[in-house]
């Protein structure tokens, strides 16, 4: 008998899709970005991506090009926001990384144009973000003993 592979991805997905979005809340809500007017344009793009996907189950037309459009915008929008920074951290250069990654594939995935294996990028650069994040919010430097052994 053999094992089924494609269960096993599809748990993996399931379970990563869970955290990475998780860990985009967690980020978003603890960074700079809800601060700034970029952040109503990403709200639009948001309400735009979300129409679309009631468009695409519903089997509208035009559902996959209201579903491709706001990615762009997204990318532009956040590279802005990332541009007039006025310190930039690893932490920002990986979420930066994150946006790129995340909002030029999700299309490509959910038009069926790629395999859905290329998220596991974005799931990853979601785990470095989010350990970035614990290490500055905890103020652990690298090479730094967490726990005294007193």
């Amino acid at each position: 008998m053999d094992f089924p592979v494609h269960e096993l991805y599809s748990g993996i997905f399931r379970i990563g899709g869970l955290i990475n979005a998780i860990c985009f809340i967690i980020l978003l809500y603890n960074g700079t970005l809800m601060a700034t007017r970029h952040w109503f344009y990403i709200q639009v793009c948001g309400l735009f991506i979300i129409g679309s996907v009631i468009m695409k189950i519903m089997h509208l037309q035009g559902a996959d090009i209201v579903l491709i459009l706001p990615n762009p915008f997204i990318i532009l929008i956040y590279i802005d926001h990332f541009r007039k920074k006025p310190e930039k951290r690893p932490l920002d250069v990986v979420k930066l990384l994150w946006v790129l990654i995340s909002f030029f594939i999700t299309p490509l995935i959910l038009l069926r144009i790629i395999p859905s294996w290329p998220s596991m990028v974005s799931y990853a650069l979601m785990a470095v973000a989010m350990v970035l994040w614990l290490m500055d919010r905890f103020k652990v430097e690298p090479g730094e003993e967490v726990l005294d052994d007193e």
